[in-house]
């Protein structure tokens, strides 16, 4: 039997109303799409995970839209940071889950651009990262030190969203080209070729293997149905 947050058509357009909701690099961010185009985005202050239910009002209501507005919500999944990814999937859920909405799942690899011939770089804490690329066969979780080891025997070209201490330990391997993993590159990722599916089977990707279940649905956010 279909749960009754669960929408019965899972077909969406994606010329009406998107939000999506990112926090797999840390930085929680918000992103709205219209007629197939991002037009708005909102930043969380420090890490933020804990606030994209608020960011996602806060968007709506600066574009004097509501909830009730929206056509589909877009996350992303991972791979990135574990509590980044946990997270937003959380909330997503919740959201679509209370909305009676498409969810559409969107990996970091594609937000990236990975499927082009160079690595990709996606940093998860102080010793872990995600790697992906024709050179380096199918992705993959590596330590720091293995992958400075890999790039310095084999130098590539390299994009990612990295943090601080992934930059220290590639100085001396590769010059390491940073690029923006946000909300907004993820809903560009969905509108290209993203697709909707069932919000219970929407699951993070994280580097490292989970020490805890994926987050389930979370109850009905009563704030977003109604408004």
């Amino acid at each position: 039997m279909r749960e009754s947050g669960t929408p019965s058509n899972l077909a969406w357009s994606g010329q009406g109303l998107v939000i999506a909701l990112d926090s797999t690099q840390g930085s929680g961010s918000v992103a709205l799409a219209e007629g197939g185009v991002v037009v708005a985005t909102k930043g969380a202050v420090g890490e933020g995970k804990g606030q994209l239910a608020w960011l996602a009002r806060a968007l709506l209501a600066e574009r004097a839209r509501a909830p009730k507005d929206l056509e589909a919500v877009v996350v992303g999944v991972g791979p990135g940071r574990f509590t980044g990814v946990r997270s937003a999937v959380a909330v997503a859920k919740g959201l679509a889950w209370a909305l009676r909405i498409p969810l559409v799942p969107v990996s970091s690899l594609d937000a990236l651009g990975a499927r082009v011939e160079r690595l990709v770089v996606l940093g998860d804490g102080p010793r872990a990262a995600y790697v992906g690329g024709v050179a380096f066969g199918a992705p993959r979780g590596v330590s720091h030190a293995e992958l400075a080891e890999e790039l310095t025997a084999r130098p590539v070209p390299v994009v990612g969203a990295a943090l601080g201490a992934l930059r220290e330990a590639l100085r001396e391997a590769v010059a390491l080209r940073e690029i923006e993993l946000d909300a907004a590159a993820h809903l560009r990722a969905a509108l290209a070729f993203g697709e909707a599916i069932e919000a219970h089977e929407v699951e993070p990707a994280y580097v490292r293997e989970a020490s805890i279940t994926p987050p389930k649905v979370a109850p009905p956010l009563l704030a977003f149905r109604d408004r």
